[in-house]
């Protein structure tokens, strides 16, 4: 029986996102703010390590979990956690309907980060440099004519750019689609 790649890569992929969360509700419910991102610091710094580890393997599928898996710690050590502690900096409150909270004060501060995000997107669809497999497919299929091609891909590093962004894009996406403006 052939197993579909397809399937295996998204039940990977379904079995590593929730790390992130696990590790950040882990942490917020058992430090104070100040060992939180302390901690935080340390999972952003172990997401590099990996990729500095990886960056010389040119097996792509194992490059590419392991990219997974440091974006993934990339993303809660120094972005998710950032938006933490700055809307606590900030003193903002939660969104609250009748006592109850709709929407954590992190998720009010990240939405801001829109306008960063699309244009990181903007600029990575037309840059002649990409050797992210996404945007070239989209250069081809808007028929840019993009002439300049990277010759050596660091998967590891592709790979966990590309999961920040997504998880960043989506991320962004769902706080529009439940704001009720």
């Amino acid at each position: 029986m052939k197993i579909n790649n397809g399937i295996v890569a998204f039940i990977i992929v379904l079995l590593l996102m929730p790390i992130g969360h696990i590790i950040m509700s882990f942490i917020t419910k058992n430090y104070p703010l100040e060992y939180q991102m302390l901690y935080a610091g340390a999972l952003g710094f172990a997401g590099v390590f990996i990729i500095l580890l990886n960056s010389r393997t040119q097996n792509e599928i194992v490059s590419s979990l392991f990219g997974l898996l440091a974006g993934i710690l990339i993303w809660t050590g120094w972005v998710e956690f950032a938006f933490v502690y700055f809307a606590e900096r900030l003193g903002i409150s939660p969104l609250q309907e009748g006592g109850e909270i709709i929407t954590r004060p992190e998720y009010l501060l990240m939405i801001s980060s829109g306008g960063l995000v699309f244009s990181l997107l903007a600029v990575l669809m037309v840059d002649s440099t990409t050797r992210c497999n996404m945007f070239l497919w989209f250069q081809k299929k808007l028929k840019l004519k993009i002439t300049k091609v990277a010759s050596k891909k660091n998967y590891t590093a592709l790979t966990a750019l590309e999961s920040i962004i997504i998880i960043w894009f989506f991320y962004i996406l769902l706080l529009v689609i439940y704001d009720e403006f």
